[in-house]
């Protein structure tokens, strides 16, 4: 077991389970690509769906998940609230996004060998899951910018 303490007080909050990392995140990887089987054939909206109550779960427990995060890294609970508010608006905004991920034609008359009145297309579709370490000092935010959108809102 590993003891996580305040980064402040030294006091003790958690005991975790200590695991062998390549273990785990093998363990993790097949948990991920079960997972993907499923999510990749789900229609948008139920993608959609999913984040949005990940992100109602965050705002539900925000003020758990601010305290956690204050006391494991160190950070003013004001900056982990702003981070907790942060991963709940960016997660439903990836939700919104799942209803806008398309494809696009291609037109095929750019090409002067045959290619006049033919267009081809493509879609846009998941390709795999994504195993990744997150450093501490931002932890749900480091997190979620590993699978939301790249395109990154601007925080309200």
């Amino acid at each position: 077991m590993v003891t996580v303490r305040n980064k402040y007080t030294g006091e003790e909050i958690a005991e975790i389970e200590d695991t062998d990392l390549a273990g785990g995140a093998e363990e993790a990887l097949r948990v991920a690509v079960r997972a993907f089987r499923e999510v990749s054939s789900m229609p948008a909206y139920r993608r959609r769906d999913c984040l949005y109550s990940v992100s109602e779960y965050l705002r539900s427990r925000e003020v758990e998940f601010a305290r956690t995060i204050s006391m494991e890294a160190g950070k003013p609970i004001r900056y982990a609230r702003k981070e907790v508010r942060r991963a709940e608006f960016t997660i439903r905004s990836s939700g919104d996004e799942a209803m806008r991920i398309h494809g696009e034609t291609v037109p095929f008359d750019v090409e002067p060998r045959g290619g006049e009145g033919r267009f081809a297309y493509f879609v846009r579709v998941p390709i795999g899951p994504v195993l990744s370490i997150t450093p501490f000092n931002d932890p749900l935010n480091l997190l979620r910018t590993r699978w939301a959108p790249p395109w990154q809102p601007a925080t309200p």
